[in-house]
């Protein structure tokens, strides 16, 4: 008798690890709390040689020049990607200037939806901004920025106050146009 047992006990192991098992796919996608965001962006400044005539190529020179390179990342929370709350940190260089700065700010974002998969972007961030070099300068940073594009990229127009000036009264700021990812 004790033989039968052994034998239904081994073919029983033997049809249950044999079949095949798939795994059914969530059909419910999971939400992720947290996002990283990458900014590019290009500060303008008004050019004073505006409207002169290049006597080579007879073109008029521009309105407006690139004054150099804002490089930000950064990570935080959000919810739904509509409104989140995050830290950044980067570099931005204005060769106007001849400085090189590092802002350490808090942003909150706000970002509703306009369209199926368009949204309007708010970004306002305020926290510290220290020169790199020899000035030693540091002040508050603000930064306020209204971009438009999907859950990933999107193409921004922003202000920044750096919060301290290096030869003149009024204090160092920028206007920019950049593009923004976003990973969630």
């Amino acid at each position: 008798m004790r033989p039968n047992v052994y034998f239904w006990l081994f073919f029983f192991c033997t049809v249950v690890y044999g079949q095949d098992m798939q795994k059914v796919a969530d059909p419910i996608p999971r939400y992720k709390p947290f996002y990283s965001t990458f900014e590019l962006a290009f500060p303008l400044i008004s050019n004073p040689n505006s409207g002169e005539i290049n006597p080579s190529t007879g073109e008029k020179a521009p309105w407006y020049r690139i004054d150099g390179i804002q490089i930000r990342g950064g990570f935080g929370t959000h919810y739904k990607k509509w409104i989140g709350v995050g830290v950044n940190t980067g570099i931005d260089w204005s060769s106007s200037n001849c400085i090189v700065i590092a802002p350490l700010y808090t942003d909150l974002r706000i970002s509703p939806k306009i369209g199926n998969d368009i949204r309007l972007v708010l970004d306002m961030g305020y926290g510290r901004s220290l020169t790199l070099g020899g000035s030693h300068l540091s002040g508050h940073f603000r930064k306020i920025s209204l971009g438009i594009g999907d859950d990933e990229f999107s193409v921004s127009v922003q202000l920044c106050d750096y919060g301290f000036s290096k030869d003149y009264p009024e204090d160092i700021g920028s206007f920019s146009f950049g593009i923004n990812a976003s990973f969630y």
